[in-house]
């Protein structure tokens, strides 16, 4: 083998062990590269999905305001505040709601999502949160700052229909033997507004006016 050939092996040997040398550094970089491109992708989407989530919220397809409340009325919250002559913003100012609840949000969400001191505050009769702590049988864990579907969940029903009503209220609204004085209105409340949407449907169809059912201004006492 002359020297210019074992020149030539001894130069392609080199080049060979360079080349397998550097592969490591290439897949290194690559894995930096990686390392910093799925973070910022995953934080894209994370933000991505916050902005249509408030999309949807603003525009009403989520609400988390209707939770699982059974619109009863068909009036809106929207409707409400037309009714009263007040621009949207003071409405809900007004009733202590937050300020990002949806216009399309239900009557009847509207009213369990006020707090236990605009009720209080808004209610001909009723002097004081202690007072309607009292009528309640409340406990320390409801508190004014609650809203009313809340406070009414955990409400017994002997307290919030009445114990001499309890019988008559059951029955009423198609509740059976199960239930007690003891048992607390959430537990119910969706048998219950059921009925009631029922009830408004049946009176609605045979009388040839609408039927105005309003729970805020009930409340308002006007």
């Amino acid at each position: 083998m002359s020297e210019e050939t074992l020149d030539k092996i001894c130069d392609s040997e080199e080049k060979t062990e360079a080349t397998i040398g550097e592969e490591p550094v290439v897949e290194t970089k690559k894995r930096h590269t990686l390392a910093i491109i799925i973070p910022a992708a995953l934080v894209l989407i994370v933000i991505i999905g916050f902005v249509v989530v408030q999309l949807l919220q603003y525009t009403g397809v989520i609400n988390p305001y209707e939770k699982d409340y059974i619109d009863i009325t068909g009036r809106t919250a929207a409707d409400i505040a037309k009714s009263k002559n007040y621009k949207y913003e003071k409405f809900l100012k007004e009733y202590g709601l937050p300020e990002d609840m949806p216009k399309s949000t239900s009557e009847r969400a509207v009213y369990y999502n006020i707090p236990v001191k605009k009720y209080v505050e808004k209610t001909p009769g009723i002097e004081s949160f202690e007072q309607l702590k009292t009528e309640m049988d409340w406990d320390d864990t409801i508190t004014e700052d609650m809203t009313m579907g809340d406070a009414l969940d955990k409400t017994k029903l002997s307290y919030y229909v009445g114990e001499e009503q309890l019988e008559r209220f059951k029955a009423l609204y198609g509740l059976d033997e199960t239930v007690t004085g003891d048992t607390l209105y959430g537990e119910v409340r969706n048998i219950v507004d059921a009925k009631e949407k029922e009830f408004r449907y049946t009176i609605y169809k045979n009388t040839p006016s609408p039927v105005p059912t309003e729970d805020v201004e009930h409340i308002a006492g006007e």
